[in-house]
């Protein structure tokens, strides 16, 4: 086999050309890694022309690939693939012997509490051998479904924002920043209000509402650009959590999934 250094190597692009704000900014944020490092961007033409010549310039497109990608690359690519095309992509590059690793994102079933959708994706991962996980909890859980799995973790996202550099001060001021919509353990922050405690809580992203952030103990401070947040932010500590309660660590399936994809997960 070729040395690494001397193999080809692609990235299937399903996330680069996307406008986020706030969602999705780790998905852009790998691709763009991807490319600093050298990894050739596979991305279908016509990519939303779904009229006869928008198909037939992403088959052709296929076909290019086909032939062109030798079967000592290296082909990356994010899990859930979105489009059916690169799905088929992937299964060709499979069979002409192509190492193609598997950057998992997100296990929908998982976060979604869907079982049908589940059973999907596993069937899914199971025809893959490398992959690259956020952590010991979902290498556990990907060992257990593909036994012969080769896995690396990851950790943490990288986020491509310069880095907070100015000294922050140590009072009990938590920050909770993302889509304010999808969490709905915020409404329930009022609960931690005491007489006399200065515990507060500082809310950055869209999605807020009246309920939110009328409670005593939370203060909204406005929607920002994400790569441009880091430095905006306020507070002593940072809270990573998308639960339906702050009682129950358990109580919902984004509550279940955060022992998926934060650090060292939830015990």
């Amino acid at each position: 086999m070729a040395n690494t250094r001397q193999r080809k190597k692609y990235f299937i692009s399903e996330h680069l050309h996307r406008e986020v704000f706030h969602g999705g900014i780790g998905n852009v944020d790998a691709e763009k890694i991807f490319v600093q490092q050298g990894y050739k961007r596979l991305f279908f033409p016509a990519h939303y022309n779904f009229s006869f010549w928008g198909k037939l310039k992403r088959a052709t497109f296929l076909l290019q690939c086909w032939l062109s990608i030798p079967a000592n690359a290296i082909v990356v690519f994010q899990f859930p693939v979105l489009a059916t095309m690169n799905k088929l992509l992937l299964k060709w590059l499979g069979s002409k012997g192509v190492t193609r690793i598997c950057f998992i994102a997100d296990i929908d079933g998982i976060k979604d509490g869907d079982d049908q959708l589940l059973k999907k994706e596993i069937s899914e991962l199971k025809t893959y051998s490398r992959f690259i996980v956020h952590n010991q909890k979902m290498k556990a859980w990907l060992q257990e479904k593909v036994p012969a799995a080769v896995i690396s973790e990851i950790e943490f996202f990288d986020f491509l924002a310069d880095p907070f550099t100015c000294e922050r001060q140590n009072e009990p001021v938590v920050t909770f920043a993302g889509n304010l919509e999808k969490s709905p353990f915020l409404q329930q922050l009022g609960r931690l209000h005491k007489p006399g405690s200065s515990l507060k809580f500082l809310l950055y992203g869209p999605g807020h509402t009246e309920q939110v952030i009328k409670q005593p103990n939370v203060e909204f401070k406005g929607v920002h650009v994400p790569y441009t947040l880091v430095s905006l932010i306020h507070g002593s500590f940072g809270l990573v959590w998308d639960g339906d309660s702050i009682d129950d660590t358990k109580s919902s399936s984004l509550g279940r999934y955060m022992a998926y994809i934060s650090q060292n997960g939830i015990h």
